[in-house]
């Protein structure tokens, strides 16, 4: 599928035929710095499963308007995949998100570890998943993917393990032990949700990777190389994404 030069975000339920107004910020965006005028063929995303095709009909620099003319719908990517990854950086955890983001992960979890070089004051979880969301809907627009990534924080290696419990693959990314490889530990398939849980740059603690295995958590390995913690996502949610087993594909429908 081609996708067209040109690609906003849309903050709404539903995306239908008709004209649709964009926020202040998108129509700044579109208009004065992607410089997209009258008659440019635009794509709308709603982070909700729903793609639209239109063009931009008219409105002013901070209300531009798309006349769309088609709309497809997208079925999640599956098997539904939730990645927990331990506080990082602010920088690191950027990259994190556009990778999540690009890659059609379900759900993203920022996790307190005993090791994360970062921590996250509890009164501030609402102002940093804003910031979060922003860059979430740079990625989708990027890169066209119609599913936006649930995002949540958990202070907690048993508070994540808790609310893993309806994936029936869980796996940790892992530098103790003998861990088993990725594509080894999961066979592909839709069936099931696959969850993963990748330390902080200071790792999982003792403490931690012993919870780990006493809740059955898979250990596995990377490869060959100590991978940076957003590295580590990257690899991961290419491998079971792109891993060449047809899994994570969308259909869509019109």
């Amino acid at each position: 599928m081609e996708l067209p030069d040109f690609r906003c975000f849309a903050d709404v339920e539903r995306l239908e035929p008709g004209v649709l107004r964009l926020s202040p910020e998108e129509s700044r965006h579109l208009a004065q710095v992607r410089r997209a005028g009258i008659g440019s063929e635009v794509m709308v995303l709603n982070g909700k499963g729903l793609r639209a095709w239109g063009r931009i009909s008219g409105g002013e620099k901070k209300s531009v308007e798309v006349e769309i003319f088609r709309v497809e719908t997208a079925e999640r990517p599956t098997p539904e995949l939730s990645l927990y990854v331990g506080g990082l950086k602010q920088a690191a955890w950027d990259e994190v998100l556009r990778y999540a983001g690009e890659l059609g992960v379900n759900r993203l979890v920022w996790l307190q570890c005993d090791h994360a070089v970062a921590e996250l004051k509890k009164e501030r979880v609402g102002e940093k998943c804003l910031r979060w969301r922003d860059k979430l809907v740079q990625a989708l627009k990027q890169c066209g993917n119609p599913w936006l990534p649930e995002l949540e924080v958990l202070f907690s290696l048993e508070a994540s393990l808790e609310a893993s419990g309806k994936a029936v693959t869980r796996l940790a990314a892992s530098l103790e032990g003998s861990p088993v490889e990725l594509s080894e530990a999961w066979h592909g398939g839709a069936d099931g949700g696959i969850a993963v849980w990748i330390g902080p740059e200071g790792d999982f603690s003792e403490r931690e990777y012993l919870l780990l295995k006493e809740r059955g958590v898979i250990p596995v390995s990377l490869g060959p190389r100590i991978l940076r913690a957003e590295t580590a996502v990257l690899a991961t949610a290419a491998v079971l994404r792109l891993g060449g087993n047809g899994s994570g594909h969308q259909r869509m429908r019109s």
